[in-house]
């Protein structure tokens, strides 16, 4: 009994294996161009290392219980089947331990040639001052999805209509940076780790920043002018000495409101800040004034 159901395990992992090889190996290179996914998990490589190694375990059992079995009946073909299972479980195991060190390899590699691509690509970034127009690339890892751009620095660049709608922009530094008319919907500027992606002295005149996670982000002398904020919680962001004026504010996106300058949601005005309200005059008291001297200086 016991070697029969292993046998059919042998049989059934097997066939998981060389089906996932095909589906996810063999037909994307014959037929790029449609979809073959067939396990639902990320990394794939270390899907089938785990089911070669569930392989290699199962033939061992069965290459003992073989050779328990027939070592000590004391007939000559039993000593036979003894020596046929051990040759059989030596044989497989070493097969199957070079294939998944192959894979082993293989993977380490793809992962460290995956890195140096991401790296390559904020190094790109960190090293143009001029990204007008900017537009998220694909993630080299998962050419389905953009880029994350956790952590990416873009101080004091020019990020006039760049198109950041969705995108991770945890710990990112935009300070000094001239973003104006950039779509950002539904960022995500803050995390639950303290990691805070910082805007002071930024321009973001006009940009859409509907549905964004602001968190606690930092604003501080920045110039938000006619900003869509629709459905976006200030309440704990740091607005310090920011423009708001003719800011679009809301508690939710398809809300009306959010088309004409709203009012700060349960939050008292913020020092040296200018309210969404608020007209020409109120420019006096400093509010966004770093982030437009910023926007002169690189003229």
């Amino acid at each position: 009994m016991t070697i029969r159901w292993l046998s059919i395990l042998i049989v059934a992992v097997g066939l998981l294996l060389i089906v996932t090889i095909i589906f996810e190996f063999i037909l994307p290179l014959v037929a790029p161009e449609r979809s073959w996914k067939l396990i639902p998990v990320d990394n794939v490589l270390w899907f089938v290392l785990f089911v070669t190694v569930v392989e290699v375990l199962l033939v061992v059992a069965l290459a003992i219980t073989l050779w328990r079995i027939h070592s000590f009946a004391g007939e000559p073909h039993d000593e036979v089947r003894a020596g046929l299972a051990i040759a059989l479980g030596t044989g497989v195991a070493i097969a199957l331990a070079i294939l998944v060190l192959q894979l082993a390899v293989q993977a380490i590699s793809e992962d460290r040639d995956l890195r140096a691509q991401r790296e390559n690509i904020r190094f790109t970034i960190g090293i143009s001052p001029d990204l007008t127009g900017f537009v998220r690339p694909m993630d080299p890892g998962n050419p389905s999805e953009l880029l994350d751009l956790t952590g990416y620095r873009f101080r004091g660049k020019n990020m006039s209509v760049a198109m950041l709608t969705d995108a991770n922009l945890r710990g990112a530094n935009f300070v000094f940076a001239d973003l104006n008319g950039a779509e950002m919907r539904d960022v995500i500027l803050t995390d639950n780790k303290g990691s805070i992606s910082d805007f002071r002295a930024a321009n973001l005149v006009g940009a859409d920043l509907t549905g964004a996670e602001v968190g606690n982000a930092s604003f501080v002398d920045a110039d938000l002018r006619n900003v869509y904020l629709c459905g976006v919680d200030l309440r704990n962001a740091n607005l310090t000495r920011t423009d708001l004026r003719g800011a679009k504010l809301g508690e939710d996106p398809k809300d009306g409101n959010c088309e004409v300058p709203g009012q700060l949601p349960d939050m008292k005005k913020p020092q040296g800040a200018c309210g969404p309200a608020d007209g020409p005059a109120q420019a006096a008291e400093g509010c966004g004034a770093e982030a437009r001297a910023v926007v002169e200086r690189r003229k």
